[in-house]
């Protein structure tokens, strides 16, 4: 019977909010939470789940845009080195 008294008052604390800490020989080994509730669970996430939409950019792969992104950025860290 005693255990039942601690269930109850374990999940009443639960319901309002809290979050009791079980602990054996003053170790907390455990830490009761309160389910969420399905629609506040995240989605499951799908590798490839956007693998059916087209990325591809016409001249994204294009060597003078890349030589011209890096300039830029080289220029940029070469000014930010002259900045005290």
């Amino acid at each position: 019977m005693k255990q039942k008294t601690h269930i109850t008052r374990l999940n009443q604390a639960v319901a309002r909010g809290g979050e009791p800490v079980i602990t054996q020989q003053n170790k907390p080994v455990a830490r009761i939470i309160q389910e969420k509730a399905e629609s506040e669970k995240k989605p499951e996430r799908v590798l490839g789940a956007l693998a059916h939409l087209n990325f591809n950019i016409d001249g994204f792969d294009d060597p003078a845009l890349n030589k011209s992104i890096e300039e830029d950025f080289y220029a940029e860290i070469e000014r930010s080195d002259a900045l005290p």
